[in-house]
This record gives C-alpha cells, sequence and structure tokens, in this order.
C-alpha cells in the first residue's frame, strides 16, 4: 500500500498547473468579494504585505466563492492548532485555505507533518504554489487549486482539519465532513469563528490575545459528537 504522502500527492498531481492558469483566464469581472454582514466587526490592520487576490474585489454574490480572504491572526493559528491536538502523525486538511498560513505554520511547528490545502481563488493558489517551492515543502504539503466542493476529502487521507469559512459555505461542507468523520478513526475538525449549523461540538475555546472583536472562537467537531 502507498504511504499516505505518495497517496495525497498522487491524488494533487490531477490538479496541474494548468488549473491555475486555466483560473487565471476567467472572467475577473464574474469574480470576486467585498463586504459580507457576518464578518468580524474590527479585523484590524495587516500586520505584513496585502496579498493579491480575485475574491476580495467585488461582492460574493453570483461568484464560485463561499467566502472572503481574511487571514487569522497568529494567535489564532497557534490557538487552532493547539486545540485540534494536531501532531506529527496527523495529515491536515484546510479547506479554501487562502495563503495556506495555517498549514505552513503547522509544518514550521511539525515538519514531519503532511498538509493538504484546496484554494479555489487562482491568485492565492498561485502564491500557494510559489511558497511550497521556496519553502522546499512539496514533499509534505499538496496543494490542489479546486472547488472544496468537489474534492473527495475521505480519500485524501486526512485526519484533522481547520476550516475558517463563513456559515453559508460550512453548511455547505457538512456532507462531506459527515462522511468523512465517520469513515476515519479519530479525525476531527475546527472551525475557527463560525460553528457549523445544528451539529454540537465536543468543545469550544476563546482565543486570546488577539485583536479582532469580537474575539474569535473556535469549535471542534468528532463523530460522536454530531450523532
Amino acid at each position: 500500500m502507498a504511504s499516505p504522502r505518495l497517496h495525497v500527492l498522487a491524488i494533487s498531481a490531477r490538479y496541474t498547473p494548468d488549473a491555475i492558469a486555466i483560473a487565471m483566464d476567467m472572467d475577473m469581472d464574474a469574480l470576486a468579494f467585498a463586504r459580507s454582514d457576518e464578518l468580524p466587526n474590527d479585523v484590524g490592520p495587516p500586520a505584513g504585505p496585502v496579498i493579491q487576490t480575485v475574491v476580495n474585489t467585488k461582492p460574493l454574490q453570483d461568484t464560485p466563492f463561499v467566502a472572503p480572504f481574511v487571514p487569522c491572526s497568529p494567535p489564532t493559528v497557534a490557538a487552532a492548532l493547539d486545540f485540534a491536538a494536531v501532531a506529527p502523525g496527523d495529515t491536515l486538511l484546510d479547506l479554501g485555505c487562502g495563503d495556506a498560513r495555517i498549514l505552513f505554520h503547522a509544518l514550521a511547528k511539525h515538519p514531519t507533518l503532511q498538509c493538504v490545502g484546496v484554494e479555489l481563488d487562482p491568485l492565492l493558489a498561485q502564491y500557494i504554489s510559489q511558497q511550497i517551492h521556496a519553502r522546499h515543502l512539496s514533499k509534505h504539503f499538496a496543494f490542489i487549486p479546486a472547488d472544496m466542493y468537489t474534492i473527495d476529502i475521505t480519500e485524501l487521507g486526512a485526519t484533522v482539519a481547520i476550516l475558517y469559512l463563513l456559515t453559508p459555505g460550512i453548511a455547505k461542507l457538512k456532507p462531506l465532513l459527515s462522511t468523512w468523520l465517520n469513515a476515519v478513526h479519530g479525525s476531527r475538525v475546527v472551525t475557527v469563528t463560525y460553528a457549523i449549523p445544528d451539529w454540537q461540538p465536543a468543545d469550544t475555546m476563546l482565543v486570546t490575545g488577539t485583536h479582532t472583536n469580537p474575539a474569535p472562537r473556535l469549535f471542534k467537531y468528532t463523530s460522536e459528537s454530531i450523532r
């Protein structure tokens, strides 16, 4: 049987760089995001250079995007990884991974970890691919530039997922997440700020040390908690 790393990389190979090139040819006027009533009241100024995106240029309506690119703060990223109990033997999945900071941070903490990121925005996809190459992480980071709703997450071999999406986007993932949680022993999913509708979390926690208002809350779900 192939190793988990080879298995994940084989799956991600279905999504070649051509997928990014094709996405870059999309009508930019038909895409994007700018505002949402569900966003935190005070996101705060960016700590570093702002990454160019397609998704943040216009409203989400009538686009394939379900959430803007609003990066997690470093304290939130660290808290989410600890709360999810991410360990070196895990395969960590982030659907709608943005600039993949959660995954890059996880690999900095656990270099032997396996990570899978899925992101539709072509500019973010390009950035992630460049960062994987620049950081020499291709053996541990499988990136899929695709619509997360088209991915069979069970076949990725993920053991833990961390998601930062708006409620409608999370709700649409429920069938995929339910199948995965029930198929993979010990699997768990942590969501940032937004709970999974109608699911009972196994645990929650409030993140401290951030500049957002209100402070982010984390929600953890397992196969047992959603029954």
